[in-house]
């Protein structure tokens, strides 16, 4: 199952941008983008998962772009031209930051 952001307990996940995407983009260009994604492991425990006989504890990760006028941005939206763009998936452990909150950044 997939969870959006905001049904996670308070507190639990933050996702903050390290290097933002510009206000004006324009279409068909590459933008460069950097993110920090932290769990607190005291209010949501983390379950790796393997993928490919690898232990993952972030096995997905990756930025959707979707059009506001056609509805929804979900993870089920495919890379469709002129509906919704995605960045390769990633993958990554959480490294610690004071012993609760482990984080990752990409």
């Amino acid at each position: 199952r997939y969870y959006h952001i905001e049904e996670c307990p308070t507190g639990a996940i933050s996702m903050s941008w390290d290097l933002m995407l510009p206000t004006f983009m324009e279409a068909k260009r590459s933008y460069h983008t950097k993110f920090t994604f932290s769990i607190n492991m005291t209010a949501l425990p983390v379950q790796p998962k393997l993928v490919n006989g690898v232990s993952w504890q972030v096995p997905h990760v990756n930025i959707h772009s979707c059009l506001t006028s056609r509805g929804v941005c979900t993870p089920f939206v495919s890379n469709t031209p002129g509906l919704a763009t995605h960045t390769p998936e990633l993958r990554s452990n959480l490294t610690s930051g004071d012993g609760r909150i482990f984080s990752m950044t990409h």
